[in-house]
């Protein structure tokens, strides 16, 4: 079935979706950089495991950089925070030149600009290119405990977690 197909948008936004995804996130970025024209592009916000706050927590054992359980179960929470060396991997691996990156904060203090500049802000920000043909990019580091052959399928991974 047609994985390689390009599509009819200039813009994706996907903004603080991907650290939700429990089952298969590469398999959705795959099918938004599908959507994209050439030379379109994929805005992309998610927060940073490396924020100042998260590093500031651990350093005094003062908490985890985790979320809680939520009451909302595995949707309620973040299932993975990236960062951003992962990031430009996933989405270069999905067939996206990276064209921009940085940390934000989105409620600045007074440690927010060097904070950003050392990539230490809440958010992390990309702008990617689409500049050729997608492809389902299922990078071992974040598919843990998956048989090759899993790796290589050309449908969702998210049908099998289901039916356990």
């Amino acid at each position: 079935h047609g994985l390689q197909s390009l599509g009819p948008f200039d813009l994706c936004l996907f903004c603080e979706v991907l650290e939700h995804l429990p089952f298969d996130p590469a398999w959705a970025l795959f099918n938004l950089v599908r959507q994209l024209k050439p030379g379109g592009r994929l805005i992309l916000s998610t927060p940073n495991p490396a924020r100042f706050e998260n590093l500031r927590r651990l350093a005094l054992h003062d908490g985890t950089k985790d979320d809680q359980i939520s009451g909302y179960g595995i949707h309620g929470r973040h299932n993975r925070e990236y960062t951003m060396a992962e990031l430009i991997d996933l989405v270069r691996g999905t067939g996206l030149g990276v064209h921009r990156w940085r940390t934000l904060d989105a409620q600045p203090s007074e440690w927010s600009r060097s904070a950003e500049e050392l990539g230490y802000g809440e958010y992390l920000l990309l702008e990617a290119v689409a500049h050729r043909a997608p492809a389902l990019y299922r990078p071992a580091w974040l598919y843990r405990s998956f048989p090759p052959n899993a790796l290589s399928r050309t449908d969702s991974l998210a049908v099998d977690a289901r039916r356990t």
